[in-house]
C-alpha cells in the first residue's frame, strides 16, 4: 500500500518543525525495477529518487533489497531520529547517503599478521572511530562488504566511547557484540560472519535505517599491509597497521612500488653458466637481489648490470622508491649444470639462517639429548618461496607454479635425521593462502586446492625404504578412512640438492575443509598421544567427552541406548574400518599414541591414520620392545598398545575396548574387517601399489640420494635380508604371509569357523548397502569372503524414482540380515 501525498507532506512538516531532513528510500510502484520514473508518486512529491546525494565516498543512491519502505527523519547533523516502515513496496528501492557521521571507517586489514583476536588467530579486520564527544551504542548497525545484502551482519549491543576506536574482525565467525568483564573492561571484539577480500573491495557501514554513515573502498592488500585515513582525510598504505589507534603521517605511504618485470628470466635448468641483463625500471625505482635465499633489503646488492649466473642458485629480487612500499620479491632458481631429474622438483628459497639455526646437523643421539635451543625443536615458521616443476628438469616455460609460502620442521626422532622433514603452510600472510593444483593423481579432479602439504624424510623407515607409510595409506582410498595421499618428489633449497622426499597432504583443519567442504573453523581436530590429548584447531571437550561416555556405559545386550546414543558420538563405520586397517598392517606405535580425529557440526568423530612406520614388518622396538613381529593384535589392542592395561577413561583403546561388547557393533566390525581384507588390505594390493609407487621413483634418482644421504640400515625381520629396500620387496613378501595370518587371528578372537565366498549384487535402479557401507568401488555388484557364523546386514536403496520390489531369494524384508554360505548369492530387486 502506498501512502498518499497528503501523508508525505505531513510528515514533511514534522520534519520542518523539528528542523530536520529527511531522506526516503523509492521504488517503482509497478516493480520493474526502474528508478526515478515519473511514474512514482512519492518520487515526484519529494523530488528525489534515484538522486545524487554528495558524501564522502559515495555519491550516487544504490539499489537494495527489502520488503519495507525505510522513510528516516534526519537532523541536520545528519541524526536520524524517526522511521517508518509503513509502505509495502517491491523488492527495488534505493539507500541514500547520509555521511557527515561521526562514525568513521578509518583503517582496513585484509591481510592481517600480528593483531591477534581473542582465540589467538589473526583474522582480517576494520577499524571504526568515534569521533564525537558523546559515547555510541552500535546497535543495528550494520558492516557490510556487499550492498545487496544489507543486514548480512549487524551488531549487537556495542557501546563504542566517545574518541576511541573499535576493531571488527571479518572472519566469519559471527560474532555481534562483544563481551564485558566484570571490572567493565572489553575483553573481546565483533566478529562479522563474511571475510574482507583480498583483491579489493568496497565497505559500508550503515545505520538501523539503511543510511549510509560512511563507505571505502580499499585497494589490492598483500599480507601485513593497512590502508588507512590519516589527518585531512586522504587515504594511505600502512606497512605496520595501528588497530585502535590513531594513524599518522609519518608512517603513511601513498604507493606500492610495483614490481619489476622479470618475466624474461625464467626459472628452470640451463646446460652452462649464463648471463642475465637487468630490466628496464621506472624512474625513481632501483632493483636490489639477493642470492643466499633471503629477502632483498635496500642494503642488498643493486642489479644494474649484466650479472653472470656461474653455479645453481635461487635469485631474489626487490624493487624499492623512496617514500614507497616494497613488499614484492620475485624469486628465479636457476639450475646451471645441474643432473637432469625425471621426477618433480620442489625448489625452496629460504633464509639460509634457516640452515643455521634449525636445519642442522646433531651429534645427539635422541631427541630428549637435544636442547630447545639448538632450535632443533623449535616450533619456528619461516618465510620461504616454493616453486614446483611437475616434469622435473624437463618442465618448460618456467616452473609449473610458485607461492610464497612458511616453512617449519616437523617430526620427532626423525629430526635427527640429515634430511629432515618440514611442512609448506600456505597461508594468506604470505600469498594466496592455497594452491589450485592437483598435487596428488587419487584426487584429481576431486579435491585439486591445497592449503598446506609436507615434505618427509620418511620419518623412521628413512634408513629402511621410500613408500611404506605412503602405501599403507594408499591402501585405503575409497574407504571411510581419512590417510595422507602422497608422491615423490626431489627438492632443492636454495638451488642445492637435498633429494628424495615424500609429499603429503597435511592433516589439519583445512584437510577437512578442502576434502569434505566444511568450514576448517567449524571443525575440531585431535591428536591423540598415550594420555595426552591436543587440538590442533577448536577444542579437546567433545573428544574427551566421547571418550567418557564409551568408557564409563554399559553397551552389552541387543537394541541398547547407550549405543545409539554412542552413534551419535563417533562414526561407528569409520571406527570399524580404522581399527581393521590399524589390525592388518600390525602397527605396534599404536593405539597408545599416533592417533588422529576430527568431528564437525552434524559429523560426528571420525579416525584417520597416521603415521605407520612401525607396521608392516618394522623390527626397530617401541613401547620397550614389547611388541614384535609376532604380537597379537586384539591382545595389544586390549592393553593399550602398551605394557599396561587400558584403564583410563582416557584411554583411545577403550573405544574398541567397550563397543566390541555390543552384539551390533561386533557384527559390524567383523564384517566391514572381512571387506577390508577382501577389497583393500591384502597382499595383492600391496604389491599393485608398491611396484606403483616405485616405478615412479627414478632409479639414477634413487641412487644419488642414498649416496648423499647414508641410508644404508634396515628393520625388518631377519627374513627379509641387509640394505635399503629399494623396490619394496619385503613389504610385498610380508603382505602376502599376513593375510592368512589375520583372518586367523579374528577367527581366533571371535570363535568363527572359517569363510565362505558370498555374492551381495543390485538389479534395476538401485544399491545394496552392507553394515552401512555401500560396496567397494560404488559397484552393484560384489563377491567376497566372509566369516561364517556372522551374520550379514543388507539394506536395498532405491534409486530416486524406483521401488525396492524383494530380494532374489523371495524374502522382502529390508533391511534384512543372511547367513554367509559358500556360493551364496544375495541380490536386490528394483523397479
Amino acid at each position: 500500500m502506498i501512502r498518499s501525498k497528503k501523508w508525505i507532506k505531513e510528515i514533511l512538516s514534522l520534519a520542518t518543525v523539528l528542523g530536520t531532513a529527511f531522506v526516503v528510500g523509492c521504488a517503482d510502484d509497478n516493480g520493474n525495477g526502474s528508478f526515478g520514473g515519473p511514474s512514482s508518486p512519492d518520487c515526484t512529491a519529494l523530488n528525489n529518487c534515484g538522486a545524487s546525494v554528495p558524501g564522502s565516498s559515495a555519491g550516487t543512491s544504490v539499489p537494495y533489497s527489502s520488503s519495507m519502505e525505510i522513510i528516516q527523519i534526519v537532523t541536520s547533523s545528519n541524526d536520524t531520529i524517526a522511521e517508518t516502515t509503513w509502505v509495502q513496496l517491491p523488492p527495488d528501492t534505493t539507500v541514500h547517503w547520509v555521511g557527515q557521521s561521526a562514525l568513521r571507517i578509518t583503517e582496513i586489514t585484509p591481510l592481517n599478521l600480528d593483531f591477534l583476536d581473542e582465540n589467538g588467530n589473526d583474522p582480517s579486520w576494520v577499524e571504526i572511530y568515534n569521533s564525537s564527544d558523546q559515547d555510541v551504542d552500535l546497535a543495528g548497525y550494520t558492516l557490510v562488504e556487499n550492498l545487496k545484502n544489507l543486514r548480512k551482519w549487524v551488531f549487537g549491543h556495542d557501546i563504542l566511547k566517545a574518541k576511541s576506536f573499535r576493531v571488527v574482525f571479518c572472519d566469519k565467525n559471527n560474532i555481534s557484540a562483544v563481551a564485558i568483564a566484570d571490572n567493565g573492561d572489553r575483553h573481546t571484539r565483533p566478529h562479522t560472519n563474511w571475510k574482507l577480500d583480498k583483491n579489493g573491495g568496497t565497505l559500508y557501514l550503515l545505520d538501523k535505517f539503511n543510511g549510509i554513515r560512511d563507505s571505502v573502498a580499499y585497494p589490492e592488500l598483500t599480507g601485513g599491509l593497512s590502508w588507512g585515513i590519516v589527518d585531512g582525510g586522504y587515504w594511505k598504505y600502512f606497512e605496520k597497521p595501528t588497530p585502535e589507534q590513531p594513524n599518522t603521517t609519518s608512517k603513511a605511504y601513498d604507493e606500492i612500488v610495483p614490481a619489476a618485470d622479470m618475466s624474461g628470466l625464467k626459472s628452470g635448468f640451463y646446460n652452462e653458466p649464463f648471463t642475465l641483463n637487468p630490466p628496464s625500471l621506472p624512474e625513481g625505482v632501483t632493483l636490489r637481489c639477493t642470492t643466499n635465499g633471503s629477502v632483498p633489503t635496500e642494503s642488498s646488492p643493486e642489479f644494474n648490470s649484466p650479472k653472470r649466473i656461474e653455479h645453481s642458485v635461487s635469485f631474489r629480487c626487490a624493487t624499492f622508491k623512496k617514500g614507497a612500499i616494497s613488499n614484492t620479491v620475485t624469486t628465479r632458481t636457476f639450475f646451471v649444470d645441474e643432473d637432469q631429474v625425471k621426477m618433480p622438483i620442489v625448489a625452496i628459497s629460504v633464509d639460509s639462517s634457516f640452515f643455521r639455526e634449525h636445519y642442522i646437523k646433531t651429534s645427539c643421539d635422541a631427541p630428549k639429548n637435544c636442547k630447545d635451543s639448538a632450535g632443533l625443536y623449535a616450533d619456528v615458521e619461516y618465510p620461504i618461496h616454493v616453486e614446483y616443476f611437475e616434469n622435473g628438469s624437463s618442465t618448460k616455460d618456467g616452473s609449473t607454479w610458485e607461492k610464497d609460502a612458511g616453512i617449519a620442521l616437523m617430526g620427532g626422532y626423525s629430526r635427527l635425521n640429515d634430511k629432515k622433514s618440514v611442512s609448506i603452510r600456505l597461508r594468506e600472510e604470505y600469498e594466496d593462502g592455497s594452491i589450485n593444483y592437483p598435487l596428488f593423481e587419487t584426487r584429481k579432479g576431486v579435491n585439486d586446492k591445497y592449503k598446506s602439504f609436507n615434505l618427509r624424510n620418511n620419518g623412521n623407515r628413512y634408513v629402511s625404504d621410500y613408500i611404506e607409510d605412503a602405501m599403507g595409506g594408499a591402501l585405503l582410498e575409497g574407504t571411510s578412512v581419512d590417510y595422507q595421499r602422497s608422491r615423490q618428489v626431489v627438492v632443492f633449497y636454495n638451488g642445492r640438492y637435498y633429494g628424495i622426499h615424500d609429499m603429503r597432504e597435511r592433516f589439519n583443519k583445512h584437510y577437512v575443509e578442502t576434502n569434505y567442504k566444511i568450514e576448517a573453523n567449524t571443525v575440531n581436530f585431535i591428536k591423540h598421544l598415550g594420555k595426552e590429548v591436543e587440538a590442533s584447531n577448536g577444542t579437546t571437550d567433545a573428544y574427551m567427552n566421547m571418550l567418557h561416555f564409551v568408557a564409563t556405559n554399559d553397551f552389552s545386550g541387543e537394541n541398547n541406548a547407550n549405543y545409539a546414543s554412542a552413534k551419535l558420538l563417533l562414526d561407528v563405520g569409520n571406527l570399524a574400518d580404522y581399527m581393521a586397517a590399524e589390525i592388518y598392517m600390525h602397527n605396534g606405535d599404536w593405539p597408545n599414541n599416533n592417533v588422529r580425529a576430527w568431528m564437525a557440526p552434524e559429523h560426528p568423530w571420525k579416525f584417520m591414520v597416521y603415521d605407520l612406520d612401525h607396521g608392516f614388518d618394522w623390527m626397530w622396538g617401541v613401547n620397550g620392545g614389547e611388541f614384535d613381529q609376532h604380537s597379537n593384535m586384539f591382545a595389544w589392542i586390549k592393553k593399550g598398545g602398551g605394557n599396561k592395561p587400558c584403564k583410563e577413561e582416557g584411554c583411545f583403546a577403550n573405544l574398541y575396548i567397550q563397543l566390541i561388547k555390543n552384539p551390533e557393533f561386533k557384527r559390524m566390525f567383523i564384517n566391514r574387517s572381512a571387506v577390508m581384507f577382501n577389497s583393500y588390505t591384502n597382499g595383492k594390493n600391496v604389491e599393485k601399489i608398491v611396484d606403483a609407487m616405485t616405478s615412479k621413483i627414478d632409479a639414477q634418482e634413487m641412487e644419488r640420494d642414498l649416496a648423499k644421504f647414508k641410508q644404508n640400515e634396515k628393520y625388518y625381520s631377519n627374513s627379509c635380508g641387509k640394505g635399503f629396500d629399494k623396490t619394496g620387496s619385503c613389504l610385498k613378501t610380508w603382505a602376502a604371509s599376513r593375510d592368512s595370518k589375520v583372518i586367523q587371528e579374528y577367527e581366533e578372537e571371535f570363535g568363527l569357523s572359517g569363510t565362505a565366498t558370498v555374492t551381495i549384487a543390485a538389479s534395476g535402479s538401485g544399491t545394496v548397502l552392507m553394515e552401512g557401507a555401500a560396496l567397494p568401488g560404488g559397484a552393484t555388484s560384489y563377491k567376497g569372503k566372509f566369516f561364517v557364523g556372522n551374520p550379514i546386514l543388507l539394506t536395498a536403496v532405491p534409486s530416486a524414482g524406483a521401488s525396492f520390489t524383494g530380494w532374489s531369494d523371495g524374502v522382502a524384508d529390508n533391511p534384512r540380515l543372511v547367513e554367509p554360505t559358500e556360493g551364496a548369492t544375495f541380490t536386490a530387486q528394483f523397479q
